[in-house]
């Protein structure tokens, strides 16, 4: 491309040369049409995530209805009870759940 522009700057031409613009020129707006082509595809589009509202698997609701209950528990004794007998208790109120 640079030879070519000499050559015109300095005004020499030849059917060479003539072809060699005629090429350039016509990959130029192949490249145009392409890009025109790749702005208007549809398949480029990009579409945003949606959000999905996924039901908890049973054995986890399961899991979390039972711990809720021995926190209640937990909550009802009293706080002046030896760890050891507290221990019993949860202990008894788990036998009592299953």
């Amino acid at each position: 491309m640079d030879d070519l522009e000499k050559d015109l700057y300095n005004k020499r031409l030849s059917p060479a040369q003539m072809k060699k613009h005629r090429d350039i020129l016509i990959r130029l707006l192949e490249h145009e049409k392409a890009e025109q082509e790749q702005e208007q595809d549809q398949k480029r589009k990009s579409n945003e995530g949606k959000e999905l509202n996924r039901k908890m698997p049973p054995s986890i609701e399961e899991y979390l209805k039972e711990k809720e209950k021995e926190e209640e528990l937990l909550q009802t004794l009293p706080p002046d009870l030896s760890p050891y007998y507290k221990k019993k208790v949860r202990e008894y109120f788990k036998s009592l759940g299953e």
